[in-house]
């Protein structure tokens, strides 16, 4: 790796993500005048005892913002980078730089350098010049490295074909076996928001099948397929059937409301596990292991949770204990995210297992618009598969209305 060939160039940390960090250490700061008079005039110990603790975390934190962004620096010389943080200062030689990735972020990807033996150095966060840029662009792109590494052992595996060309007709019939294994999760997730009740097992009975299906096209060969692939590595990418897979299950249950979550704890951390078992072990060889085992995760307990509550709910074949009761009130829910997300809910009176009016009943939108307070609904109550009491809205009409 070469050296900059210039004079010694530091860089302070960008406006960007300096000023903002000033300005909430500051705020954290200040802070500790109204926190140190309310613990003056609290009379009792222990709340003004809790006061001060609260306040001296918010004055250390400041302190350590206001540090970070006084001091912070990149420093490109001949000896290699240093990275200057509140406290410390982190040295690497150039003969320990390997050179640069493409790291995704929420909106795009980042570029930073990779160290040996290290954590990653983001340049971005630093306001840098022309010969910064230049020293940079001599990088090797360990992305691109990367992808003729993959394509080179893919067109020489005899195991793919007789001929280079066969075994990239290979790799072209995984990609078509990745996204048949996507258009079908996607078709079962719709199923089961949005297909009549009598399809709803069936379509969910896909979306536990998913993962078994990624793990044999996994295991049929490590050279087609992956999952969490960097974003140049030319394999077909089976993530996204898994990650709808889990996020479809999760779905699957709307409109079911579960009595008591804790026989289904078992469930899920049973099929957690074992989905993050089966899983990791084509994780080892991604490059950005650290990323993707903890998208696994996030994965396994989506799989686990959605498995659970799916199974529970939609292969409980027991039949309902049916209650009238009363509407005291609705309301709606929005949560917030990378879509927003509406659940409606219903307000009730007391009813079997709940000794209080019950503000979980959980109904589609077109049975919240037409349910007004005062109404009478019926609300089925069944066993669970897995032993989790759950309930949901149903139909008055000829309905065997439970004792109370």
């Amino acid at each position: 790796m070469q050296a900059v060939e210039t004079a010694r160039h530091e860089y302070r940390l960008a406006s960007s993500q300096g000023g903002v960090l000033l300005v909430v250490g500051v705020v954290l700061i200040a802070a500790i005048v109204p926190i140190g008079w309310a613990a003056s005039t609290d009379t009792t110990v222990s709340s003004a005892a809790m006061i001060l603790t609260v306040g001296a975390g918010m004055l250390g934190v400041g302190a350590y913002l206001l540090a970070w962004t006084t001091r912070a620096r990149l420093i490109l010389d001949e000896s290699g980078l240093s990275l200057r943080g509140a406290f410390s200062e982190r040295h690497v030689a150039i003969s320990d730089v390997e050179g640069m990735r493409n790291l995704p972020q929420r909106y795009g990807t980042t570029p930073v350098i990779c160290v040996r033996g290290g954590d990653p150095i983001d340049p971005t966060r630093f306001t840098t010049d022309d010969a910064f840029k230049e020293w940079f662009g001599r990088l090797t792109d360990l992305d691109e490295r990367d992808r003729k590494a993959m394509l080179d052992q893919i067109t020489q595996s005899e195991e793919l074909g007789a001929t280079a060309d066969e075994r990239m007709d290979a790799l072209g019939r995984a990609k078509g076996w990745s996204y048949t294994l996507t258009g079908a999760a996607i078709a079962a997730m719709v199923g089961c928001l949005w297909a009549p009740e009598k399809f709803r097992l069936p379509c969910a009975a896909v979306l536990w099948l998913t993962p078994l299906a990624t793990l044999m096209l996994l295991h049929r060969s490590h050279l087609l397929y992956t999952v969490f692939r960097p974003r140049r590595d030319p394999r077909a990418d089976l993530t996204t059937p898994l990650t709808l897979a889990g996020f479809g299950l999760m779905m699957a249950s709307q409109g079911m409301n579960i009595v008591s979550w804790q026989p289904l704890m078992l469930g899920t951390i049973l099929l957690g596990v074992g989905f993050a078992a089966a899983f990791y072990h084509p994780l080892r060889s991604n490059v950005r292991q650290g990323g993707a085992v903890v998208g696994l995760l996030v994965l396994a307990l989506l799989y686990g949770f959605g498995g659970a509550i799916s199974a529970d709910t939609l292969g409980d074949g027991s039949a309902p204990a049916i209650y009238r009761v009363r509407v005291l009130d609705k309301y709606i829910r929005v949560t917030h995210g990378k879509g927003a997300h509406t659940t409606y809910y219903l307000h009730t009176e007391p009813w079997g297992p709940f000794a209080q009016p019950v503000r979980s009943v959980s109904v589609p939108s077109r049975v919240y618009r037409e349910t007004n307070e005062g109404d009478l609904v019926c609300i089925g109550l069944r066993n669970g598969l897995l032993h989790a009491p759950w309930y949901e809205r149903m139909p008055c009409e000829d309905a065997v209305e439970a004792p109370r």
